[in-house]
């Protein structure tokens, strides 16, 4: 688990591996108030059969559609997010569900966060930075 201060913006990773026609599901607790990005990495292998979802107790919140899952092979999915965390810390699931009934299959999933004192700090030396642009003429 990344070490967290309040401050920084952990990442944290976690690997699922799911036996052929069964499952894999853990749980991850994350520190900070937001979800700044999400990675899920498919290695080669899966064809699609590896499916990945990632929970906050039963509501299923990537991909927000209760009848999608990310699916791929030999391929990273993944994004910047601004999804407010409901609690800190707070505890997530990830499923992963191998359809394959042959082989097992792994997938690398990678969260980052940021805590509101973190996002504010950000946000006051954006500002000042563009203010002071401005006042020297300079052109963003």
């Amino acid at each position: 688990m990344p070490r967290y201060d309040g401050g920084g913006m952990p990442v944290y990773s976690l690997t699922l591996t799911a036996p052929p026609n069964d499952s894999d599901e853990k749980e991850i607790e994350v520190q900070g108030h937001y979800i700044t990005y999400v990675s899920v990495r498919f290695p080669p292998g899966p064809m699609g059969l590896l499916k990945v979802a990632i929970f906050y107790g039963i509501k299923k919140i990537f991909p927000s559609d209760e009848d999608q899952w990310f699916q791929g092979d030999d391929e990273t999915i993944e994004w910047t997010e601004w999804y407010e965390l409901p609690e800190s810390p707070c505890k997530l699931r990830i499923v992963a569900i191998n359809d394959d009934d042959t082989y097992e299959h792994s997938v690398l999933v990678r969260i980052a966060t940021i805590s509101y004192e973190a996002d504010l700090a950000r946000r006051i030396a954006k500002s000042l930075i563009s203010m002071l642009r401005r006042l020297l003429g300079v052109i963003e």
